[in-house]
């Protein structure tokens, strides 16, 4: 009778713990911070966005440090930023769920595309290279036009 008491709870035990998920689904985001970052630069290295709840946000003055901008509360408006808006409605799943960089972010000194992407409880930042040539063939296109319309 112990043998199956023992096996049974093994078993519940095996299968509660297979149907846990950890995977991050940041697809529905509560906040996107992003824009270029120049992480070896002396002085104005950020240019920041913050994306939340369908409206953009600019940062408020020149920071040398991503952890120091701070944003505007005024939400921006134009042409510009509902196209802004528009890719940011469609990041793609290879950049919500990267490890931390796409490409070489930063090599040779150059600037990065940054990306801080969170859901209210955690968040997953991620450097893409400025170099289109380095990234991902799915990436080029998108990268391209965001820096575009960033710029």
């Amino acid at each position: 009778m112990l043998k199956h008491i023992l096996i049974g709870f093994i078993l519940v035990s095996v299968f509660m713990a297979c149907d846990r998920d950890d995977s991050k689904d940041l697809k529905g985001s509560e906040e996107i911070i992003f824009g270029i970052y120049g992480p070896f630069c002396v002085s104005n290295c950020t240019e920041l966005y913050k994306f939340k709840d369908g409206q953009l946000f600019e940062q408020k003055k020149s920071e040398r440090f991503v952890e120091d901008v701070v944003f505007n509360q005024n939400a921006m408006t134009g042409n510009q930023v509902d196209k802004i808006i528009n890719l940011l409605e469609s990041l793609p799943e290879t950049i919500i769920n990267s490890d931390g960089m796409i490409g070489c972010a930063g090599c040779a000194d150059e600037p990065i595309l940054y990306f801080k992407i969170g859901d209210g409880t955690e968040s997953n930042e991620v450097r893409v290279d400025t170099d289109i040539n380095e990234l991902p063939t799915g990436l080029q296109s998108y990268v391209s036009q965001l820096l575009e319309a960033i710029n």
